[in-house]
């Protein structure tokens, strides 16, 4: 089912004219080819070079037709998966034994483990058609609107199953097609990347890869895409709708926070509220909360204690320099004090929650540094406030969002199934394939505008913590010159630990923002005064001079009569003064004329010198020609002098060229090499920053891993010990049970021996009176028993001996069984060789029989036929000398 219709596909001598036969053959052909998983990149390919010519509509229903049914053939996939890692109706797939030890192993649930063996091999097979369609179509100008879908789809499945890696790799291939396409641009068929309706697929599609960039938070893929849309000539304050720059702005505040660069997430925000402010549907809700996100935003940015000079040698200059042109900066780049002035100025801070505004008053204008804590931590718990109602509204909108679109939905599947009878496959193939692809489709209804509900006024309070902890200690250093730590860390806000308040304490100093000194062993924080050459110290009197005067002016208001006196005083005097100002300014006017006029005598007075001096040079080269004419015979060696000048000349201009150019190349080299020397020193601070954590942690993982490896020894050292003392023992066990053997052996024959004397003496002992004549025979008995006790205690080691020499004998006995295997073994294996070989003899004269049979056939064979031969040309002669006559059979 496969092969036949690729057989019929794939023959470029046959396939060169399309017709609907070939579109009907595609469809069965992806069917199957779906079912099997198998590839279609040969196939779409051919059948690309027979719909080029003639209907490219039918290209692409074949191509929708196969993103679609592996599409659905996925969901199926995905559909069984769940139900199966939910263990469907029966429940075959409760937790047993063996899956409880699978997952201990392999660290996977059931579900995973259906996900792999159901789900993963369709999405590998969905992520290699969708390359294939996009490697097909990269280069047709008509089917574009199908590409550009297609790349959608692939977004759409990133997003979905989470495909990071895939993603990636979609956005290199995207690049790599766009480039593609601008080398080869001037074919027929090719994209034309200056129409207005591939700008907008362009444009549409980069759009919602930023969206599942920013979604699957691969930060540095959405930064790319930014790139990539301004590489593509997107302007933020020119082109685009409406939706495009606010998605534009939202999703760059995002990158920018991720990236910790609070400014251009406080500039991009202010734009992305500036733009949904200007939209009918932004309610008073949000644009109160938006206008507090931007406050908060703003007041994020960690200020910073640099000149002019310091800020065109910043490394980071260049980088902010670019950014800023990407978001319509011409010639300067956005400051914290610029945006700050900008909120004033827009008026974001009436807009902004009361809270929020008060904030600002504390951080910026206010100077109580011993109630700033306190005053600022009732606005946190407010803005945490803040969030749970956003979340709480947001919550609804998107409940009642979803509702409306499931009753849009529900109604749109009646009035259709109403309106339209049902289809079969080929009807519906039939109604893909009528599409026109070649139409741009628009997508402002698939990139739906963030809510500004959804913006997170929780994630700037530890910014603005340190930002309140700065002002904090700026404004003690002008109250102190030292204080407690105990106290200090008392007026810090919460949050803040003593590790990140030193750590930050010291990054201030360091950028000059700060002027303190630590004394941990004082416990004491002290406040260094500043050199009054310092640009903190220059405007100091100033400011006094103007704080004074408020207060004088507080105190003793001035009379209105006596200061409409004094300012028509000075007004006297300013005109009075006029004159002699105008006066002065005319003398020096006609000093600058004079000067100019005598300067432009001068310079006359030398070119009049120069062109006298050139009338006299050319007389003298008048002069020369004339008496050159004279003298004809030099003529030739003048050319020759002339032409030998000139040659020098050009030699000398080449050289000098080429002295030029060399110079300018070791520029180039100089400034590169100097450019790669400041990168690499940037880039080994950042490794030597970065590395010290790792290094560190390194250290105590070999710390863990020496202990770890000691305790193992000592455990394993430990087991040995005690294997070694249980054997031990073992042994000890049986050779107690022996010597309880003989012990209880010899016991036994003392009693009876003892029970017999016992009775014996006591009968001697009652005869003893009796008769004194039996102590002889008495004597004579004892001397008996002592001899047999002896020959008790001798055979006792005899026994022992017999025991010793019968583990001699079995011992002997087991060596003894052990040669004689290994004699029988040596015999068995001698047999079998002289086996091997008698049968390799009897194999050897079976073939040398079986040689000397067939050559004995070929023989006899050979001597049939020669004489066959014999016979033919015996026969062949009988003929010949017949006559010629007819030859018969």
């Amino acid at each position: 089912a496969i092969q036949d219709p690729q057989k019929i596909i794939m023959p470029r001598r046959y396939n060169r004219v399309w017709s609907q036969t070939h579109e009907k053959i595609m469809f069965l052909y992806i069917e199957h080819a779906v079912k099997a998983r198998k590839s279609m990149r040969d196939v779409l390919k051919q059948y690309r070079q027979i719909c080029q010519s003639s209907n490219y509509n039918s290209m692409a229903s074949v191509v929708t037709f196969l993103r679609e049914s592996v599409e659905e053939r996925a969901e199926q996939a995905r559909e069984e998966a769940e139900k199966a890692g939910e263990g469907g109706e029966d429940g075959d797939l409760e937790e047993t034994p063996e899956s409880i030890m699978l997952k201990a192993v392999s660290g996977e649930d059931v579900k995973a483990r259906q996900d792999r063996k159901i789900l993963t091999p369709w999405l590998k097979y969905m992520w290699e058609t969708y390359r294939t369609i996009l490697e097909t179509l990269k280069t047709v100008g008509k089917l574009q609107a199908v590409y550009q879908e297609t790349a959608r789809h692939a977004h759409t499945f990133c997003l979905k199953f989470k495909r990071t890696n895939e993603f990636r790799r979609l956005a290199d291939i995207m690049r790599t097609h766009r480039t593609h396409i601008a080398k080869y641009s001037d074919r027929g068929n090719s994209v034309d990347l200056n129409s207005e309706e591939t700008k907008t697929l362009y444009r549409e599609t980069r759009f919602l890869q930023l969206k599942a960039a920013s979604k699957l938070e691969m930060w540095q893929e959405a930064y790319r895409t930014i790139e990539d849309i301004h590489e593509d000539g997107f302007d933020a304050h020119l082109d685009g709708s409406e939706t495009f720059k606010i998605i534009y702005f939202e999703q760059l505040s995002q990158i920018f926070w991720a990236s910790d660069n609070f400014l251009f997430h406080a500039y991009t925000l202010l734009e992305y509220y500036t733009l949904s402010a200007s939209s009918d549907d932004f309610t008073p809700e949000q644009r109160r909360r938006m206008a507090s996100a931007v406050v908060l935003a703003v007041l994020a940015i960690p200020p910073k204690e640099k000149t002019h000079a310091a800020d065109v040698f910043d490394p980071e200059n260049e980088n902010n320099l670019r950014l800023a042109a990407m978001l319509g900066f011409k010639n300067e780049i956005p400051t914290r004090a610029r945006l700050i002035a900008s909120l004033i100025e827009r008026g974001l801070l009436e807009e902004a929650d009361p809270a929020i505004k008060q904030m600002h008053y504390l951080l910026e204008r206010s100077k109580m540094p011993l109630s700033l804590t306190k005053n600022l931590e009732g606005i946190f718990e407010r803005i945490k406030e803040l969030k749970e109602a956003a979340k709480k509204a947001s919550d609804a909108e998107k409940e009642k969002t979803m509702q409306e679109e499931e009753e849009a939905k529900t109604k749109q599947a009646e009035e259709k199934k109403e309106e339209e009878p049902p289809v079969s496959k080929k009807t519906s193939r039939k109604k893909v394939k009528e599409t026109d692809y070649t139409e741009v489709k628009k997508l402002d209804a698939g990139l739906m505008k963030p809510s500004p509900d959804d913006i997170d006024l929780e994630r700037y309070i530890l910014p603005v913590k340190k930002l309140a902890l700065l002002r904090l200690m700026q404004q003690l250093s002008t109250v102190f010159k030292s204080i407690r730590l105990d106290r200090f860390y008392s007026m810090v806000p919460s949050g803040l630990d003593k590790k990140m308040v030193e750590r930050f304490i010291m990054k201030s100093v360091r950028v000059g923002l700060l002027s303190v000194r630590l004394a941990h062993k004082e416990q004491t924080l002290y406040f260094i005064d500043r050199n009054i050459g310092n640009d903190h110290m220059k405007y100091q009197l100033r400011n006094l001079a103007v704080a004074l005067k408020n207060v004088v002016m507080k105190i003793m208001p001035s009379d209105p009569a006596e200061k409409m006196a004094v300012r028509k005083q000075v007004f006297t005097e300013v005109l009075q003064g006029a004159a002699d100002e105008q006066k002065r300014l005319k003398e020096r006017q006609e000093k600058i004329d004079r000067l100019h006029r005598e300067n432009a005598k001068r310079i006359a007075q030398a070119e009049q010198q120069e062109a006298a001096a050139a009338a006299a040079a050319a007389k003298k080269v008048a002069a020369a020609a004339k008496a050159a004419a004279d003298k004809a015979a030099n003529d030739r060696e003048l050319k020759k002098k002339k032409a030998e000048e000139k040659k020098k000349s050009r030699e000398e201009k080449e050289r000098l060229d080429k002295l030029k150019k060399e110079e300018e190349e070791r520029q180039e080299r100089n400034k590169a090499l100097n450019n790669a020397r400041k990168k690499l020193d940037f880039l080994t601070r950042a490794i030597r920053y970065e590395e010290q954590p790792k290094i560190a942690g390194r250290l105590v993982h070999l710390e863990d891993s020496r202990v770890k490896r000691v305790h193992d020894q000592w455990e394993r050292e430990n087991k040995l010990k005690k294997a070694q003392w249980e054997k031990h023992v073992a042994v000890k066990n049986r050779l107690a049970r022996l010597e309880g053997y003989i012990t209880k052996e010899t016991s036994l024959l003392q009693s009876v021996a003892e029970k017999r004397n016992a009775a014996r003496i006591e009968d001697l002992t009652r005869k003893i009176d009796e008769a004194a004549e039996a102590e002889e025979e008495l004597r004579i008995r004892m001397e008996e028993r002592e001899s047999k006790k002896n020959s008790v205690v001798d055979e006792i080691m005899r026994i022992k001996e017999e025991i010793e020499r019968h583990k001699d004998v079995a011992r002997e006995a087991r060596a003894a069984a052990e040669e004689r295997a290994e004699a029988a073994r040596r015999v068995a294996e001698e047999a079998r060789k002289a086996r091997e070989a008698e049968e390799r003899k009897k194999r050897e004269a079976e073939r040398a029989e079986r040689q000397r049979k067939l050559d004995e056939i070929e023989r006899k064979k050979a001597e049939k036929e020669r004489e066959i031969e014999l016979r033919e040309q015996k026969k062949r002669e009988a003929a010949g000398a017949g006559g010629g006559g007819r030859w018969r059979p």
